[in-house]
């Protein structure tokens, strides 16, 4: 039998969880269509001390804008990645009005770290509704798949306008809300996703709109998925009972972002499994989507958003909000400076160790001045300077014109033997890379690298059958992706070919590469050989063939119930 491309003698793991085993695969017109011993027919792939596995699929990412400008949606493919869902936590670009095009461009800012610019510069805005959206994606190349979900906020502004941030929902405009829904699953989109997230706010400071929703809007939004009988519902910030009643009002699965340690709650874990556990025995499908990498989160006083979102230092934030001139201005006043080491006093003293000051990194000298104490915490170089923490800070970030960069280490998943008791859950999917999003100060595009290399190869906490399974068929499970997410007869052939001896995720990487000259950090990997999208080789050992084998993917191609 003539094939399109032939892996051979790879170990296969097949996403099922099943053990691994020899074999070759055959694939032809996008899909894997033999499996077995294989001989000749078509290009020929060695995979001699390889795993084989099936593409990964990564069910949270904000890549909405982004893959307008940036079709192959870097860094996930470096990593594996060959099917993306976008259009998590409520935020979404479509449906859109006209008028509201700018304040959905500073909601996605603010909330999700894009850059404005970069949003007013690289999205074309050829769409209104939902639907029309798709249709804008479908006419471009793609380097991955791409799935949907239809946002609550987006829906919540394209119906109600301003006063969709202001007040509840009368039954006529969720009944407007409820048409928009259904006009956007019709269309193709795998779900809807909403957020009562604390720190969800617009580019005004104001709640974002799904955060003004009762429960009872929610349940009727979400409900809209019943009559299609397809998709999933993600959610950020909304109590365990509630997913419940979701998931079993719809008969779909629910996910919700995220489930990791925490310093400030250490032991919160352990009731959100219990949580889903209880769940499943009342017949209800409530999945986490679980971060499986410690999270560093960078800062500067030249792009203070992790400091501003987070609220930990009142006092720096009211400064930091100045328009920049000002900001410095203000920086080098001693009583500012002072009321600023008062604030890290007080509140620092009523935080964990590993969340106060003196244990922030310096991350990056921006301009070269400081370099020797790159990676020391500021607790380190006090002792070596003699200089306060606030001071070092405040001085060294005006010396280098404010783009001295710091870090927060740790300030989720400190704790390894938490973080691997939540991936054994088996209510967790692993995650969260938040791609597309927090482009200046964080990528966690990189998990499927950390679970395999760290989790799996250097800590055993995991077999690498059940990591697999957990990246490829749970997610294309939970989403009705029957055609992906294993390796066997008549799936998609999305494949990715890699050495687990080799995997490693390299330090991030700052690009000037967005629209408007604006950058963004991204991270690349090692050991990944071969990432096979639709049959095709789209990348091989990190760089892109030219392939542009993705496709968009619509729930519509898939049959009811899958």
């Amino acid at each position: 039998m003539a094939h399109d491309l032939v892996i051979k003698n790879g170990t296969i793991v097949d996403g099922t969880g099943l053990p691994r085993y020899r074999a070759d695969i055959g694939i032809r017109d996008g899909k894997i269509v033999e499996k077995g011993k294989i001989d000749g027919g078509g290009k020929v792939i060695d995979a001699e001390g390889r795993i084989v596995a099936p593409g990964f699929i990564d069910i949270h990412t904000h890549y909405d804008a982004q893959v307008l400008w940036d079709p192959l949606v870097t860094s996930s493919p470096w990593h594996g990645f060959t099917t993306v869902v976008i259009g998590n936590c409520g935020f979404t670009i479509a449906p859109c009005k006209p008028e509201d095009r700018d304040y959905i461009a500073g909601m996605l800012a603010r909330v999700e770290g894009m850059n404005k610019k970069s949003i007013e510069a690289g999205v074309d805005w050829s769409w209104q509704s939902f639907g029309e959206y798709l249709d804008r994606l479908d006419r471009q190349p793609l380097g991955v798949n791409v799935a949907t979900m239809v946002g609550h906020s987006g829906v919540r502004r394209f119906v109600m306008g301003p006063e969709a941030s202001t007040k509840e929902a009368t039954d006529a405009e969720i009944a407007q809300m409820k048409q928009q829904v259904r006009e956007s699953l019709a269309a193709g989109a795998f779900g809807f996703s909403t957020s009562r997230g604390a720190t969800h706010h617009d580019g005004d400071g104001a709640p974002v709109p799904s955060r003004q929703a009762s429960d009872e809007e929610l349940l009727e939004l979400a409900g809209t998925l019943k009559e299609f009988n397809r998709g999933s519902v993600e959610v950020v910030g909304v109590a365990p009972e509630l997913m419940t009643q979701i998931s079993l009002t719809t008969g779909r699965p629910l996910n919700w972002n995220e489930l990791s340690h925490g310093w400030d709650q250490p032991d919160a874990w352990k009731g959100q499994l219990a949580s889903m556990e209880q769940a499943a025995e009342r017949g209800a499908q409530v999945y986490a989507v679980s971060r499986c990498f410690r999270l560093d989160q960078l800062f500067g006083l030249n792009n203070p958003r992790t400091l501003q979102r987070y609220g930990r230092w009142p006092q720096w934030d009211q400064v930091l909000a100045e328009p920049r001139e000002r900001r410095v201005q203000l920086l080098r006043s001693p009583d500012v400076r002072a009321r600023l080491k008062d604030d890290v006093e007080k509140i620092d003293a009523t935080k964990p160790a590993a969340l106060r000051l003196p244990r922030v990194v310096f991350f990056r000298s921006g301009r070269g001045k400081y370099t020797e104490f790159e990676g020391l915490s500021l607790d380190e170089i006090s002792h070596k300077t003699g200089k306060d923490p606030v001071d070092i800070v405040l001085d060294w970030s005006l010396e280098e014109d404010l783009e001295s960069e710091f870090a927060f280490i740790g300030t989720r998943n400190g704790d390894p033997e938490a973080v691997a008791q939540i991936l054994k859950s088996p209510f967790c999917v692993p995650g969260i890379s938040d791609a597309g999003a927090s482009i200046s100060s964080f990528n966690g595009t990189y998990f499927s690298t950390c679970l395999l290399a760290e989790w799996v190869r250097d800590k055993a906490a995991l077999p690498l059958e059940d990591a697999v399974r957990r990246l490829t068929f749970l997610p294309s499970a939970l989403y009705g992706m029957h055609d992906r997410g294993t390796i066997r007869e008549g799936m998609k052939a999305d494949v990715v070919i890699f050495d687990l001896d080799r995997l490693a995720w390299l330090p991030a990487e700052r690009l000037e590469d967005f629209p408007a000259g604006q950058s963004r950090l991204v991270t690349r990997a090692e050991g990944y050989d071969y990432v096979i999208v639709n049959g095709r080789v789209a990348f091989e050992d990190g760089h892109y063939t030219g392939a542009a084998s993705g496709q968009l993917l619509r729930s519509t191609a898939y049959n009811q119930g899958g």
